[in-house]
């Protein structure tokens, strides 16, 4: 799989699971953690299936290295803790 092309999935994980975190742990409350969390998940969603689409064209990454591996488990990690917390 090419590296941009996972980069973006990953990202289209994370931008879900900042909706959800929008909607379920802060139960679309009407301040502003909330409306930035939900624009902030919005625009990240957009942007990875820009990027899903697009990545032959307008690479996010061009191979693999120590800064894709990097990104890719730390966001790891974050997505496992926010799964976990939105289940419990």
């Amino acid at each position: 799989m090419h590296p941009s092309r996972l980069v973006s999935l990953v990202m289209l994980v994370v931008s879900a699971l900042v909706i959800a975190q929008a909607v379920f742990i802060h139960g679309l409350q009407a301040n502003a953690s909330t409306v930035f969390l939900l624009l902030g998940g919005i625009v990240l969603l957009g942007s990875s299936l820009y990027g899903l689409v697009r990545y032959e064209n307008n690479p996010i990454v061009t191979e693999y290295g120590l800064m894709t591996y990097l990104l890719l488990f730390g966001l790891l990690f974050w997505a496992v803790g926010m799964i976990a917390r939105l289940l419990a």
